[in-house]
This record gives C-alpha cells, structure tokens and sequence, in this order.
C-alpha cells in the first residue's frame, strides 16, 4: 500500500497528471460511444475487461463522468496500457504513463478483472489527482461480476494459544517505474520464480532399415515409450527409452542357386540414455543403447524344417533430429514431432545358422556379422 501510494503521489505531482485536471461535464450517449474506444491504447485478452469496462471504473474512481477535454488530453499525453498473458496463468499489466510512453508501469496478478481494476484507479489518478480517496463502487458489484474472495468467520480457540510472533517482517511489494528500452517486450515478471524441473513422457513409433542383421538390407518396426526431463529455459534435457520391435523378411540361400536356405526374422529390447539439446522447434538428441534379442530361423528347402532361435546381444549409438510440428509451450500437455534417427553397433552375441547335407555336413549357413547400422524415420509424441 504504501509502493502503491508513493505511485499515485508520483502520478498526481507529475507536469503531465497536472494538465488533465478539469471541471467539464463528461460525454453522454452517441458521444460518450465515439471516443469510448479511442480516448487511449488499450489491448486485453479475451475474458478480461475492456476499454468501455475500463472507462467506467475510472468515472467511478473519479465520481464523475470524464469530460471531452480530459479525453483528448488523456489521447494527446499517450496514457494507455496492455493486458498480456503470463506463465502459470499470471497476466501481467503494462501500463503507459507520461508523454511519448516515456516510462511504463507493471504489475502482475492472477485475476485480470482486478488488475484491470488496479489500472482504472492508476489512470484515474493521472487523470485528476483530487479524486484520490474518492469512494467507489465496490469490485464485487462492478459490472461485469468479479469475483471477491469471502472472509471467513473466525475460528474460537477454547484454551488460550500463545503463538510466538515471528520478528522477520515481509518486504514491502514494490511498483518500480522503468524506461521501455531498460525491458524487452517479452520478458517475463523476474519476481514469480520457475519450477526447479520439469517431467515429461515420450511416446513413439518407427519404421526404417537395417543392415548387418540379415543378409539383406530388411525392414524393422519399432516403438519407444520413455521420459525426458528439463530444467526450464535449459539448453540440454536428458532422456531415458525402453526402445523395442522386429526386423523382418531376412533370408540367406546357397551361392550356387539352389533353393536351399532360410528365412529369418529378429526381435529385440534396448534401453537408451539420451541427452537432448534443442534450439526453437529442432531437437538433437545422441544416444547410447544396449539391446538383446532372438534371431529366429527356419529352414528352406530341407526335409522336416524346424523353427530355431539363438540369443542376440549387441551394443550401439544413435544420433538424430526431431522438429516439433506443434509449437512447444509450456502450458501445452501434448506436443507431436516427426523424428529422422541413425546408428550403428556391435553384434556381442553373434546367432549363426547351418543347413547340412546328406552326409552330415555344413552345406549352407549364416552368421550374424561384427556391425551392423540402422535408419528409421517415426512420429514422437510428448505429454504430461
């Protein structure tokens, strides 16, 4: 109160409040609609009060209505003000005082109607600071309704509590007035402090290529499900997959044309620690992964063919890039990116198959190589 006091007193003795002061009957019907909208720049969000909300707030600080001269003197002196949008839900106000917009006032709360409010007292005092102390109407009768939270009755204590008084005493909240270029447009209040991190799922799918699993370069068909956590306004995140799916349609046959061979198909599971930088909309992300899985077989071409599985182990990197196709917001629970991923490994555990002749023999077989790479292209989607 006393910031906010010192702030009128500031207003009221300035060259400019000065030359606003004036006994003129204010406009009525079709004229006070003219200049309603034009008497000073004012821009709020949907769902906080408007010029013609605002102009009536301050005819009830100043108990009057505003003359045509206060009008165009209010339009000429550049008094105005903006409503934003804050984080957690904050508005913030930023409102215009003194010729030219040379100094700006702002303020945040978490109800527009009363910030909005708090500006028609402020504008009021610019406008004539004798109506300062002037009754008003009170807010909660204010049209449109605001909401004015209820005192409740007081709670009876049977024994007496002694409640030693703490001797901290709270800081004053203070109203600083600062030049326009001291501050950049959107730069957000410094006194609300951000949360210490934040957490996030990942979900994706994929699909791409591999090569050194088979033969043959063969198609694979993945899915992660994950978390990331940033630290807010964090340059880096850190990210931890379960990562698994199949690679198909693999086969070896002999080299001699004959139809004598197998079919192949893998499976397997990897986790995957990541670190993730991002610039705007594009995330980088290396990653490291160890994974096993199955290589399953089954013969082509021989008597009684049979299905058989060998273990897999192998160990890799990964890098890529995710572009949001969804601005990323703070206050946005889903965000979808299309990701491109490539990477390479090391087959620890090599499965190997043979097929063997009428005598016994190997005739055909394959085994798994040292290295092996993989592509994929996929659709990640984020939430919380």
């Amino acid at each position: 109160m006393l910031a906010a006091s010192l702030l009128a007193v500031l207003l009221a003795t300035s060259p400019v409040a000065a030359r606003a002061i004036g006994g003129h009957d204010g406009p009525t019907g079709p004229e006070r609609a003219e200049v309603a909208g034009g008497w000073m720049r004012w821009d709020a969000p949907l769902g906080c009060p408007g010029a013609e909300w605002l102009m009536t707030r301050v005819e009830g600080y100043l108990g009057r209505p505003l003359a045509v001269d206060e009008l165009e003197a209010a339009s000429a002196r550049g008094l105005g003000g903006q409503v934003r949008i804050g984080s957690h839900g904050r508005f913030e106000l930023e409102l215009y005082v003194g010729d030219a917009a040379e100094l700006r006032h702002q303020v945040g709360d978490h109800d527009c109607r009363r910030l909005v409010d708090t500006a028609a007292s402020l504008l009021a005092i610019a406008i004539d600071p004798l109506a300062l102390g002037r009754s008003v109407v009170p807010l909660e009768q204010a049209e449109p309704p605001i909401p004015v939270p209820l005192e409740l009755p007081a709670v009876a204590v049977e024994r007496p509590v002694d409640v030693a008084r703490s001797r901290a005493t709270s800081e004053p909240v203070s109203w600083e007035l600062i030049p326009v270029a001291d501050r950049g447009e959107g730069q957000l209040d410094r006194s609300e402090s951000p949360p210490s991190g934040r957490w996030r799922g990942v979900l994706a799918t994929d699909a791409g290529l591999a090569l050194g699993v088979f033969p043959n370069l063969a198609p694979r068909v993945h899915g992660r499900l994950g978390f990331e956590l940033r630290e807010p306004e964090a340059r880096v995140g850190l990210r931890l997959e379960l990562d698994g799916g199949a690679t198909l349609a693999g086969r070896f046959r002999a080299s001699d044309e004959r139809e004598i061979g197998g079919d192949l198909m893998a499976w397997d599971l990897a986790l995957r620690p990541c670190a993730v930088p991002r610039w705007g909309r594009v995330d980088l992300r290396t990653c490291i992964a160890v994974g096993a899985g199955q290589l399953r077989g089954r013969g082509v071409g021989v008597v009684n063919s049979q299905q058989v599985a060998q273990p897999w182990l192998w160990a890799g990197a990964d890098v890529g890039v995710a572009v949001a196709l969804l601005g990323r917001d703070a206050r946005r629970r889903i965000s979808v990116a299309l990701a491109v991923d490539a990477g390479a490994g090391v087959n620890m555990l090599r499965p190997n198959f043979v097929i063997l002749d009428a005598l016994g023999g190997p005739d055909v077989g394959y085994v798994m190589p040292v290295v092996s790479g993989r592509g994929r292209l996929g659709i990640e989607l984020g939430f919380f």
